[in-house]
């Protein structure tokens, strides 16, 4: 999300740990990245979701989700891969 459009105004680096907003749950889980992720980019990454049960009834391929700083939506998310959570 562009900052114009309310996102971050600066970028994220590798672990950056938002809060991932699926419907009105709130799950953990950083994001895995090489490089910095810049305001306004969008990238294909990797979020290393701890594993709970009501997460795992809402990972569905095309499932979008809010990802969140407390309050403030900064960005979102798209489902394209599920692969192992983490316990």
């Amino acid at each position: 999300m562009s900052t114009k459009d309310g996102g971050r105004s600066t970028h994220v680096r590798n672990g950056y740990r938002p809060n991932h907003f699926f419907d009105d749950w709130v799950f953990m889980g950083p994001i895995r990245l090489e490089d910095p992720l810049y305001p306004g980019e969008s990238r294909k990454v990797n979020v290393a979701f701890i594993d709970v049960k009501e997460l795992r009834e809402k990972l569905i391929v095309g499932q979008e989700w809010r990802i969140q700083e407390g309050g403030h939506i900064v960005g979102k998310g798209i489902i394209t891969n599920i692969g192992t959570l983490i316990d």
